[in-house]
């Protein structure tokens, strides 16, 4: 079989997609279009593997030639490239569904699905020993699915461009389970240059419902009505934060505590016991990049990396995580066409200084400096250059106080994606901390 594995990127899964393939006998060819130079680690991870690359460029040749195409995600589905090969084209998460042979739990949602994912996911361990995780977090489970029992336990966080992929692949008749357990966390606009509307990407989204045996989602507003309105023969549990008790978790912030709650919930509708969901929550730790602090200094200064909030919802939530603590917050990046009024409303009330950076960091310094209050006037930035902010977020940051990078807005104007952010502040971090 010849099968041309369409954009590598840097995330994992059209790795696991090139080793699978490669493993099974397939002639196998990897293109991108990015240079080699920008997919050095992904590359890396291909070394030893009879895999032809032809990066930097798209062949008209591997694509009529291939037997089998596996588009990544990030690879939108009319791609012109695709335009000949209906009927050979899938994707990661497709080949993966196709061939798990245990039932699975499900996380979507706007925010809240990867640390909500790993939450279930350690519960899930501390009641049964292993859990499978993947999906859209961790190392992909193409790799390993065979290996995978039919008695196992199996969380899969579920982006929206995933959720669209197992949609056209249903459509196109293929047969794909739908999870016994879904949890929506939450619902905003998003990746609307790839869907469109506010509206596409919430179908995608509310798609996963289809087939799925129980639905778990926060308690009331917008979410609540749209997965009513859209359930058939689901069993549906809204949930309310105040479900887990204050005080259980390591993790910060009221928006984690709703996390954990979705989590408890669809743990208990997986049998479950309560012991296991409070060792499971009790014991977890951030995830690298959600609200991660990554050093403290002599003055108690902490830095905390946020570099997975990419939206403003996701930066208010960050900043509203501090309550009692002078927080400096680090906004700004790549401009996806946000709105960040009531951001910088939130920021001129809560934050102690803002430091503004970026594409959009004059946009976003003009909002707070427009909200601010007269008579309590936040001190507000700007530093086109990440590591002049750096510089200046730190100085500003008083004894006992918080640094915060939650920059509400993509990386791309910089950086090669929020991961490489995190680790640069991160890095920035520990440097300061240790003068």
């Amino acid at each position: 079989m010849r099968v041309l594995v369409f954009g590598l990127g840097t995330f994992g899964g059209q790795i696991a997609v090139a080793r699978y393939f490669a493993r099974q006998g397939a002639r196998v060819t990897v293109t991108d279009k990015k240079p080699r130079e920008k997919l050095e680690d992904s590359v890396r991870e291909l070394s030893g593997l009879d895999v032809e690359l032809v990066l930097g460029e798209h062949r008209d040749e591997d694509f009529a030639n291939a037997d089998l195409i596996v588009r990544s995600p990030a690879v939108p589905p009319l791609e012109p490239h695709l335009a000949r090969a209906k009927g050979k084209v899938t994707t990661e998460i497709v080949l993966t569904l196709g061939r798990l042979a245990a039932p699975y739990a499900a996380v979507t949602g706007t925010k809240g699905k990867s640390t909500t994912t790993a939450l279930l996911g350690r519960i899930l361990e501390k009641e049964r020993g292993h859990c499978h995780v993947g999906g859209n977090i961790g190392r992909p489970l193409l790799e390993t699915v065979e290996s995978i029992a039919p008695g196992d336990a199996v969380v899969l966080e579920l982006s929206s461009f995933m959720a669209e992929d197992m949609a056209l692949a249903r459509k196109a008749g293929e047969r794909l389970p739908a999870p016994s357990v879904l949890i929506i966390t939450s619902l905003a606009p998003e990746h609307l240059d790839r869907h469109g509307t506010k509206e596409a990407y919430y179908e995608a989204k509310l798609s996963l419902m289809e087939g799925a045996g129980a639905v778990v989602f926060p308690e009331g507003g917008e979410l609540e009505a749209l997965v009513r309105a859209r359930a058939k023969n689901q069993a549906l549990y809204p949930v309310r934060t105040d479900e887990v008790p204050q005080g259980l978790l390591r993790i910060p912030g009221e928006h984690n505590r709703a996390n954990a709650a979705l989590a408890a919930r669809a743990a208990r509708l997986l049998g479950c016991s309560e012991r296991a969901i409070r060792e499971g929550l009790g014991s977890f730790e951030s995830l690298p990049h959600r609200l991660e602090t990554v050093a403290t200094d002599a003055l108690g200064r902490r830095f905390v990396n946020d570099s997975i909030a990419t939206t403003p919802e996701a930066a208010i939530a960050g900043l509203s995580s501090f309550e009692g603590s002078p927080v400096v917050i680090l906004l700004g990046g790549s401009d996806k066409g946000s709105d960040f009024t009531d951001l910088a409303r939130v920021a001129a009330q809560k934050a102690f200084a803002v430091v503004c950076t970026g594409v959009t960091g004059g946009k976003i310094a003009a909002l707070v400096a427009q909200a601010a209050d007269p008579i309590r006037p936040v001190k507000v930035v700007e530093a086109p250059r990440f590591e002049d902010a750096f510089a200046l977020g730190r100085e500003l940051c008083p004894p006992g106080g918080v640094f915060l990078m939650s920059p509400a807005c993509a990386s791309y104007d910089r950086f090669r994606n929020f991961e490489e952010r995190g680790r640069v502040f991160g890095t920035l971090s520990r440097e300061a901390a240790d003068r």
